[in-house]
């Protein structure tokens, strides 16, 4: 098991708070890291930059859509192949909160 699992496993008995400041954590983590470069490269570039930045943009959203996956999955949200784990609405979704549209 890689640590990432393990920690996977340990954020799952946690309470919601703990959970919370887990992920609030790891987010900060994340942010902090350089990402790819993603900006436009400039009108009239060459083929080659234009595959260069495209590759960027590929390695960037790789890494965003598996930090997210295993977010998700630390929740409890989703399974290894992005199957919902639940058919409930979140609390202020219900026709009972207060936030409802229905309300």
């Amino acid at each position: 098991m890689t640590i990432l699992e393990e920690l996977v496993q340990i954020v799952r008995t946690l309470g919601a708070e703990e959970q919370r400041q887990v992920l609030d954590l790891a987010t900060h983590l994340r942010d902090a890291r350089p990402s790819p470069d993603v900006s436009l490269v400039g009108a009239g570039t060459d083929d080659a930059s234009w595959s260069a930045w495209r590759e960027r943009i590929r390695a960037r959203s790789t890494r965003v859509l598996e930090e997210e996956k295993q977010r998700l999955r630390a929740l409890g949200l989703i399974d290894e192949q992005w199957n919902a784990q639940t058919d409930e609405l979140p609390v202020d979704m219900l026709p009972s909160s207060k936030s409802s549209v229905e309300t």
